[in-house]
């Protein structure tokens, strides 16, 4: 199997502008974000998309460390995982996305 680690460093470049701007549309600030849900590519990752989006690391349900890199096959596990941790609440603001696409969900 061929991996081109260019092309996927490529495909995050500006990711962070992307849903920032995408946030931003939606009349939603990171840091309000109680839950997060997104593609988990490497922990690193993980850690600096929350650093440059301002979003509290505690908000991302972390499943990389476990499964290593499942890609948007990650989204239904977190929200499965948060879901048994009890961390969803009609007060909290949420977002899941398997970005670098675009954000699929975000509810309130």
């Amino acid at each position: 199997m061929h991996f081109d680690s260019e092309k996927v460093l490529a495909s995050f470049l500006g990711v962070d502008n992307r849903a920032a701007q995408w946030l931003k549309e939606q009349h939603t600030d990171p840091s309000d974000l109680g839950l997060v849900c997104l593609h988990q590519p490497s922990v690193p990752f993980v850690r600096t998309f929350c650093e440059r989006m301002g979003i509290q690391p505690d908000a991302v349900v972390p499943t990389f460390h476990r499964t290593g890199n499942m890609g948007a096959a990650t989204l239904p596990l977190q929200l499965a995982h948060a879901a048994d941790q009890g961390r969803y609440a009609r007060a909290h603001r949420w977002s899941c996305s398997a970005w670098p696409a675009a954000p699929a969900a975000a509810g309130c």
